[in-house]
């Protein structure tokens, strides 16, 4: 999947920008033994992929949505409390 020397299609190629964006390759892959070269091999995966970027972008995206709702239920939370 992750093998130095060979490009990956593009469907591995953008589950792997997908992966490295969420930061969970050595979850994923578990029988990697050097989970740094890793996390290395996917972000270089990552970056030559036409997908990574989009992929980063909906990744940011999900977590400012989430970020934004944990704020909305702590502040409706905080005024209905007073």
């Amino acid at each position: 999947m992750l093998k130095v020397g060979r490009q990956p299609d593009e469907r591995t190629g953008a589950l792997i920008a997908l992966l490295s964006a969420l930061n969970v390759v050595p979850k994923v892959v578990t029988d990697a033994v050097d989970k740094r070269a890793l996390r290395k091999r996917a972000k270089e995966i990552a970056a030559s992929d036409w997908a990574a970027d989009a992929v980063k972008k909906a990744v940011a995206e999900m977590q400012a949505a989430v970020t934004t709702a944990v704020v909305v239920s702590a502040s409706a939370a905080a005024s209905s409390g007073s």
